[in-house]
């Protein structure tokens, strides 16, 4: 999904009506987990986290901070 759209609302509505889905979400939305929030990766680096509801975050850096998610399958 575009990063536009992408929410951590959004995905778990998909989850409820039985789809799966990832895509890229901006660091700073609405709902993000605070462990996500509080990351300092330094360029090059990664990270991987599980909330408590299932859904993964994989941020990494180029450039400029990214973050991928989705529900788990």
């Amino acid at each position: 999904m575009d990063n536009f759209f992408t929410s951590v609302p959004l995905m778990e509505y998909l989850q409820k009506i039985g789809h799966h889905a990832c895509g890229t979400i901006r660091p700073n939305r609405k709902y993000l987990p605070e462990f996500t929030k509080n990351s300092r990766l330094k360029k090059w680096e990664a990270e991987w986290f599980m909330s408590e509801n299932g859904m993964s975050f994989f941020e990494y850096t180029t450039k400029v901070k990214k973050c991928n998610f989705g529900k788990r399958h």
